[in-house]
């Protein structure tokens, strides 16, 4: 199951990016999530951002990309990269972590 941490606008964006019969649920900030469970930051604010992406680490993110990105298949991606929709990523490109 996924689990997208927040419940406002960018949250909503990323659900609308799943809804296609995966099963998810929000929590707050102040909330935790099951422990097997995939993140999605859905927390626009980069100060929270970094500290909720520190806290569970890189690795738990999952990383969504809308259908219509267009996306070089030589990108390199970091943890928990949400791609939306009209993105287009180039050549020789390398993206970190928790990257909007």
């Amino acid at each position: 199951m996924i689990c997208i941490i927040g419940n406002g606008g960018h949250a909503r964006v990323l659900q609308a990016l799943i809804t296609n019969g995966i099963d998810f649920y929000n929590i707050t900030t102040d909330e935790e999530p099951k422990p097997d469970d995939d993140l999605l930051l859905g927390i626009g604010s980069i100060k929270i951002r970094r500290q909720v992406f520190k806290k569970y680490g890189p690795k738990r993110f999952m990383s969504v990309t809308h259908k219509y990105a267009m996306i070089d298949p030589g990108t390199k991606f970091g943890y928990g990269i949400q791609t939306m929709c009209g993105a287009i990523i180039g050549t020789n490109v390398t993206l970190g972590s928790n990257i909007i």
